[in-house]
């Protein structure tokens, strides 16, 4: 072994660590489930077999294969799609009072999220999604979208109030909304205002419950508090900034992962993927098929400025999404966000 040490290029990165040897030449992690609870006593998750299985093929590939992975330029199929809906026939979309039910009666036991993305123009729309967090004790948590709309053009005062009463009546943890689009809207709704109809006044949400949101293009920053909560006008606001691209893949992981069933985990014909879209009323959810699989990728290609490394690398990247999908995302980083939400 030669003299020397590892010095990372990108220190920041902290999920997957870059040494190119595949996880099966290590002694120390066990290759099947059964080797990992029997043998090694440890959970099957660390096992190569169960990372197979209920990893996403870019993760599993990559990370615990060490080998290159080529992307789909369309990575969500109808089928991938139906995967998520047929096991939830029996379940339709929820109401708002339907939703704060739920958190009435499991607590802190599930978190529940808004992402609201502001269309401009046509044929945008405004999208406002709402998720349910189901934990589990084993961490195999699973996402339900619970409720998704997809509004016409309206007075962004009457689409703020609206959004700010759908936020408190669902009993919402927290939300993130698009600033692109909805600067104003975010900003009615975190502090409130009055109604444009009838001058009555009413309360927001506050700004540690519901953010705004920006894109960036940066993978090293996957996602980013602003404690100073101040944007670019001088304005107070709570606000966060996603990087695009791992997001979208953040949401395509959501079709490809399955999660094993809670009392027969060894049962894999039992599994399901983590993203549970109810389809009792297909017309409540079948549009969506398409919002989905219209996701695409565009290969860029990046030369390095360096003047002794000009070598080009390929950069992935993603088409900007529907809005449907982006309301879904904005809901799913709210997931991620742990602003002290604890349910009283």
């Amino acid at each position: 072994m030669l003299a020397g040490k590892w010095v990372p290029k990108k220190p920041e990165n902290k999920i997957c660590h870059g040494y190119h040897l595949p996880q099966p030449l290590f002694p120390t992690i066990p290759l099947t489930i059964d080797d990992a609870t029997l043998k090694y006593r440890v959970s099957p998750m660390y096992s190569i077999e169960y990372q197979r299985k209920y990893s996403p093929m870019s993760v599993f590939t990559t990370n615990t294969m060490a080998e290159f992975y080529k992307a789909a330029n369309r990575p969500v199929t109808a089928e991938m799609v139906q995967a998520c809906m047929n096991p939830y026939k029996y379940l339709g979309l929820l109401k708002p009072d339907e939703i704060a039910q739920l958190k009435e009666t499991y607590q802190d036991k599930i978190k529940i999220t808004m992402g609201v993305d502001f269309g401009s123009g046509y044929p945008s729309n405004t999208v406002i999604a709402i998720m349910i967090q189901w934990k589990r004790e084993d961490g195999q948590n699973r996402y339900h979208l619970a409720y998704i709309d997809k509004r016409p053009a309206e007075n962004q005062l009457d689409q703020a109030e609206h959004i700010c009463n759908l936020f408190k009546k669902a009993k919402c943890d927290l939300g993130v909304g698009d600033l692109g689009y909805g600067a104003i809207q975010v900003k009615i709704i975190q502090d409130g205002s009055r109604s444009r109809h009838t001058g009555v006044a009413f309360s927001g949400v506050g700004s540690n419950k519901f953010l705004g949101c920006r894109t960036i293009s940066d993978e090293t920053k996957n996602m980013e508090i602003f404690d100073d909560k101040i944007d670019e006008h001088g304005d107070q606001t709570g606000r966060i900034s996603i990087d695009k691209t791992t997001a979208i893949q953040e949401f395509v992981d959501m079709f490809e992962v399955l999660i094993p069933h809670p009392t027969r985990p060894n049962e894999h014909d039992l599994s399901r993927p983590k993203f549970m879209i109810p389809s009792k009323n297909e017309h409540e959810v079948d549009w969506l098929i398409k919002d989905f699989t219209g996701i695409t990728r565009k290969d860029l290609v990046q030369t390095q400025n360096s003047s002794i490394d000009s070598r080009q690398r390929a950069r992935k990247e993603f088409n900007h999404p529907k809005d449907s999908v982006m309301a879904i995302i904005y809901a799913k980083k709210a997931q991620d966000l742990d602003l002290a939400w604890n349910y009283v």
